[in-house]
């Protein structure tokens, strides 16, 4: 579904305004990300090293290039076609969404809701992490977010 493309130093691997055809990857190289703006100057926003990739957001929204990512080395990079990018998202996008709701159905005080309302609530969880040691909230708190453990474990104490 990748294919492998070269650019020489200094090309343009994408063009700010051009429509979104594909999603790449970074092998090897650099390469740096440009917008110009309405006073017709460019500012250098974002540099790219092998691992980075870029041209998601115009597949993503439909919408045309935001910047112009320039070569600023010789670089090989890995190219990923609309269609498939979006297929691959939304397959990622659909297993993630049925995770979600397998662990609302097991959150006991979430045992009336329809599957309906679970699903709901899956389309807006956001996954955070904490690192072992680290609070994540304290007795008196005010209670505005709902947390679920996805993995690891947790300790739970009062004062006294």
């Amino acid at each position: 579904a990748m294919e492998k493309t070269s650019h020489k130093n200094g090309e343009e691997i994408i063009k700010q305004g051009d429509d979104g055809d594909l999603f790449y990857v970074l092998e090897a190289g650099s390469a740096e990300a440009w917008v110009k703006k309405e006073d017709g100057d460019s500012i250098m926003v974002l540099s790219y090293k092998p691992g980075m990739s870029f041209g998601e957001l115009a597949l993503l929204y439909g919408a045309p290039r935001a910047a112009t990512v320039k070569a600023t080395s010789d670089c090989e990079c890995w190219a990923l076609d609309r269609d498939t990018f979006r297929r691959i998202l939304v397959s990622s996008a659909f297993k993630k969404q049925q995770q979600y709701e397998g662990f609302l159905d097991k959150v006991e005080i979430l045992g009336e809701l329809t599957k309906y309302e679970k699903f709901r609530i899956a389309e807006v969880l956001q996954p955070e992490q904490f690192t072992d040691g680290e609070t994540i909230l304290t007795e008196g708190d005010q209670g505005n977010t709902f947390y679920i453990i996805e993995e690891g474990t947790v300790v739970c104490s009062r004062k006294k």
